[in-house]
């Protein structure tokens, strides 16, 4: 059931795998799997590329930087305690799985979590790929972040588990496309037909990732699943781990509380300046934070940054509105304008997403 399993079979779904006895607190299972045009040796091979990078989305999970598409010389040599993806390599079988326990930097982020990739072979000569990942939760904040783990992990993992496919029977046929047209049962697709394939999928999960994201801020502001996922990505993007390299955490006295409450943004760059943009308009939370403290504020990434924000003036918002919208794919469902628009169209629009100038903050005149 999604998103919990992902083309799985109830065989696969109710098989033990080697991660399921290393965490020691009561877990839910995720199952995901593919069945793969080539034989297992050439899947496991790749399935070690997974220690250089995620194979997954590149933008989000991987700093922009495309995963390699050729092998990476020694990559196949294993050993306990090397890293892969948040894990740490605890066990294996050559030509057959990988298992892994998260490790600790990741853990205050993602819980408890363990996993193995594991190869079944066919007789027809195929591979099914099989991957098992289970998430320990005990507190109902816990239990949040688990849920909220189980649909990031189906975007992702889906993702990945396709472009490991599509590179594994590239390997194995490399004389011709690994996969059928869709409407021709056993004529091997052209070049042109597996690539526009590819697109209309993407173009399918990115539909069905923008009608969640709008549902999630359906009224203007997150929900309580909005909230939970916002409060997750606060600590990823503070951290600096799994995330892009404009995505920070914004930190800012509450207008009613005084207590600073954080917000993950992302930091727009035009023209040799910074600038946060508000993505859900005027009355955003922050927004109104940020004008209630005089544009007092702290950045955290890897540290921490005290900034002040000025608001820019309306008639030059449009070219890093549009700006935003390139470097930050999130924002695009909330803002109804193409990337690609022409500017009049963003200028149409600007004076509904405030902007914030980021410079460093300068010592007030009493300041010691």
């Amino acid at each position: 059931m999604i998103p919990w399993d992902w083309n799985t079979t109830p065989q696969e779904r109710a098989a033990r795998f080697p991660c399921d006895g290393y965490l020691d607190t009561p877990v839910r299972r995720l199952t995901r799997a593919i069945t793969i045009t080539a034989p297992p040796p050439t899947v496991f091979r790749w399935l070690c590329q997974l220690k250089v990078a995620p194979y997954s989305y590149d933008s989000l999970d991987n700093s922009g930087r495309r995963s390699p598409r050729r092998l990476t010389p020694g990559a196949e040599q294993l050993a306990q305690g090397q890293p892969f993806l948040v894990f740490e390599l605890v066990e294996f079988e050559p030509g057959q799985s990988l298992t892994g326990v998260v490790q600790p930097r990741f853990e205050r982020i993602y819980g408890p979590l363990a996993g193995t990739y594991a190869i079944q072979p066919h007789h027809d000569g195929t591979s099914r790929l099989v991957a098992r990942l289970d998430v320990g939760a005990t507190t109902p904040f816990q239990r949040v972040r688990r849920a909220l783990l189980a649909w990031g992990d189906l975007i992702m993992m889906r993702k990945q588990l396709l472009t490991l496919k599509q590179l594994a029977e590239l390997a194995a046929s490399p004389q011709q496309p690994p996969s059928p047209h869709p409407d021709s049962p056993g004529r091997p697709a052209t070049g042109r037909t597996v690539l526009m394939n590819a697109a209309n999928r993407r173009r399918r999960v990115a539909q069905g990732l923008y009608r969640a994201k709008r549902w999630m801020y359906r009224t203007g502001r997150p929900g309580l699943l909005g909230r939970a996922m916002n409060r997750v990505s606060a600590v990823q993007f503070s951290a600096g781990l799994l995330s892009p390299h404009y995505a920070v955490t914004l930190g800012v006295p509450g207008r009613r509380t005084g207590r600073l409450i954080s917000f993950p943004l992302a930091v727009t760059e035009y023209q040799g300046k910074r600038y946060l943009v508000s993505m859900l308009g005027k009355d955003a939370n922050w927004v109104r934070n940020v004008r209630a403290a005089g544009g007092q504020a702290v950045l955290r990434r890897r540290g921490r940054q005290t900034v002040h924000l000025e608001e820019v003036e309306t008639g030059t918002r449009a070219p890093i509105l549009r700006r935003y919208l390139a470097i930050a794919p999130a924002a695009r469902p909330h803002i109804p304008v193409d990337r690609n628009a022409p500017l009049a169209e963003f200028e149409r629009i600007a004076e509904q997403y405030p902007i914030f100038q980021i410079t460093p903050a300068t010592p007030l005149p009493n300041d010691n």
